[in-house]
């Protein structure tokens, strides 16, 4: 008779040597030996089952105890890091109690270097002549002066006008800048002419000079 244990799915992995596989094909297999086979591979499972239950929580327990020492370490660490931390903050604490009280800085007054307000007549001079030397025409001047107090600079504003081509134009104002270092240009518009290589410059230019005798200007956005 066929082998039970092999339609019930034992003897196959279970380590356990089939009793019945022993006997003979149409010998017939006494009902206790059958449930002492079944029996035998009950067991075989329920100690496999049993072994591999305890491995999974031996590894579970392993890992939880490596992370707990992990865990230890980095908040020793974190102890020694915030105690320097704060040995460090007393330390710049004490530094800065006994550093003496420095004194409020003085602001430097900008205007002591600045240099005299140029003539304005010498200025525009200047920039005919070198109106001449580029090749363009110095067409107009038109020039405003506000005199220096002891709060304010002086200041003398140009409005010039120069006709030609722009390579000269530009070497003009060059020129009259680099010559006069208290010399500003404020605005700068130029527009076409009739002529295809000629334009029309028009150029304001600020002249400052030092404030009056007296208190030195006041910095903006302040009363003097």
């Amino acid at each position: 008779m066929p082998c039970k244990c092999r339609e019930l799915g034992y003897a196959f992995g279970s380590g356990v040597p089939c009793v019945a596989a022993k006997l003979p094909v149409d010998a017939a297999m006494p009902s206790p030996l059958i449930e002492l086979e079944y029996r035998l591979h009950g067991d075989a499972m329920g100690t496999v089952r049993w072994g591999l239950w305890a491995a999974a929580v031996l590894t579970a327990a392993l890992l939880l105890a490596t992370a707990g020492l992990r865990l230890q370490a980095a908040r020793s660490q974190l102890a020694g890091v915030s105690g320097q931390l704060d040995q460090a903050r007393e330390q710049a604490a004490v530094m800065a109690a006994a550093a003496p009280m420095s004194a409020t800085p003085v602001a430097r007054d900008f205007t002591a270097h600045l240099p005299d307000m140029p003539p304005v007549a010498d200025v525009v001079q200047t920039l005919s002549r070198a109106c001449a030397q580029a090749g363009v025409a110095l067409a107009g001047v038109q020039a405003t002066h506000r005199p220096a107090s002891a709060a304010q600079l002086g200041r003398a504003e140009l409005t010039v006008l120069v006709r030609g081509p722009y390579p000269g134009a530009r070497a003009a104002l060059d020129a009259v800048l680099v010559r006069y270092q208290a010399l500003t240009l404020q605005r700068l518009r130029m527009r076409r002419t009739s002529s295809p290589t000629d334009l029309e410059t028009s150029a304001t230019l600020s002249v400052w000079g030092r404030p009056a005798r007296g208190e030195p200007v006041a910095p903006a956005g302040k009363a003097s």
